[in-house]
């Protein structure tokens, strides 16, 4: 399950101590470097996805805590960040219905 997997190191990341190293895990940065240099087209797009949903929920949820004092929990970030690549993906449809459908199935495979 890479896109849980993705996600929750983001997660784990954004939680570390200030204080601790924020390096990227070696197995971690292996397998990106893999998409990157060896994955389809399709891999990549997904973790670019990935990424992106991420850190704008990451950030959303901070802004929400230092402004808003607002909190939420990281089982409900981990959904919004689903919630956000599935919609992301479904609006490929309209362009790309092919490209759509493997994405999705990727997404489903990989979660």
């Amino acid at each position: 399950s890479f896109g849980r997997w993705i996600i929750g190191f983001f997660l784990q990341q954004g939680q570390k101590n200030k204080s601790e190293s924020s390096r990227i895990s070696p197995p971690l940065l292996s397998r990106i470097n893999q998409i990157i240099s060896n994955g389809s087209r399709l891999w990549r797009k997904l973790l670019l996805l990935s990424w992106q949903a991420t850190i704008y929920s990451l950030w959303t949820e901070r802004n929400h805590r230092l402004h808003r004092n607002h909190f939420r929990s990281p089982a409900s970030l981990v959904a919004e960040i689903d919630r956000i690549i599935r919609l992301r993906i479904a609006s490929y449809r309209f362009s790309n219905p092919g490209e759509s459908s493997d994405l999705l199935q990727l997404w489903f495979a990989a979660s």
